[in-house]
């Protein structure tokens, strides 16, 4: 088969099926590693009580389009987070949410 006829194929296929996973840090303040490439966008966590932020992936539906932070209540913990997201690779980087959160 000729290159051009296989470009064509992984074209073809890369549109069919789009790859969008990155990479999220993984963790809390106090210890954070690097997940795998399989997060559709991640996440920072800031619980407004001890102030402890959580670094995440995430999967799930969400409309990011509105705001990149929001605000959550947790009811059966009854604690307020903020909760950020980004969607570039290993985006959620320790230490740089914004403090007025």
């Amino acid at each position: 088969m000729s290159p051009s006829v296989l470009l064509a194929f992984g074209l073809v296929a890369a549109y069919l099926n789009p790859v969008s996973s990155i990479s999220c840090f993984i963790g809390n303040d106090s210890k954070t590693t690097v997940s795998e490439d399989v997060w559709d966008y991640c996440l920072m966590v800031k619980n407004t009580d001890s102030k402890l932020i959580t670094y995440l992936g995430s999967n799930k539906g969400k409309d990011l389009s509105r705001d990149k932070c929001w605000v959550e209540f947790d009811y059966d913990k009854e604690i307020l987070n903020v909760k950020c997201y980004c969607t570039e690779n290993k985006c959620n980087v320790p230490g740089t949410m914004d403090p007025k959160y």
